[in-house]
């Protein structure tokens, strides 16, 4: 008689799991949007020449294709200078852990979210993976100040995220200011301009 023996863990079995994104924390913007962010009468302008709304597929096991899955909705949005040139960048909709989770690119202004384990080991709803030309980086969660209400430039804004960020960018920026919904409302050079977010606001 033949006996065969299964060995089965609590990863292997079981049903998969969605985690979307709260609709409170989905960006407003749309594919091919200009923001548009002023100082004073100085402007600049960034185009968004990409934004994904993906599932990205987490094997449970740790392994690749064993095991049910953690299903993340994710959304990546790749923002640009509108006079510079950057190389164009693919990114699917679909995304498997075999593969990494969705690349940001140094020419791009990346914003990420809600992608791999980030809800296991955080307190907040779910984390973004913010990137500034890639020198920057972190997760959401890891802001420096939060404001319910802030005022840039005489321009309200609710619920914002402050970053510190490293002066050695290539901007020169001091300060990042991010909503869930927008991005980057605004942002501050290291020499104390600050540039507020004008259009398009919903």
């Amino acid at each position: 008689m033949l006996v065969s023996f299964i060995n089965l863990t609590c990863d292997d079995i079981g049903i998969d799991k969605n985690y979307p994104i709260p609709s409170n924390s989905k960006f407003i913007f749309k594919q091919g949007d200009t923001l548009i962010y002023k100082c004073g009468n100085k402007i600049e302008k960034y185009d968004i020449p990409i934004l994904v709304n993906g599932k990205y597929y987490q094997y449970r096991s740790g392994t690749c294709m064993k095991g049910v899955l953690d299903l993340f909705d994710f959304q990546a949005i790749f923002i640009k200078p509108v006079d510079s040139i950057a190389t164009p960048v693919g990114i699917g909709n679909a995304v498997y852990d075999c593969d990494g989770p969705p690349m940001v690119k140094d020419y791009y202004i990346s914003i990420v979210k809600n992608v791999v384990n980030t809800f296991y080991h955080h307190s907040t709803e779910y984390d973004a993976d913010l990137c500034w030309y890639k020198q920057f980086h972190c997760l959401e969660s890891e802001y420096s100040d939060h404001f319910q209400s802030i005022i840039l430039n005489e321009r309200e804004f609710k619920n914002i995220y402050v970053y510190q960020v490293d002066n050695n960018l290539e901007k020169g920026l001091s300060k990042l200011y991010y909503s869930k919904q927008y991005g980057f409302v605004g942002y501050m050079l290291n020499n104390g301009d600050i540039f507020n977010l004008t259009n398009p606001l919903r």
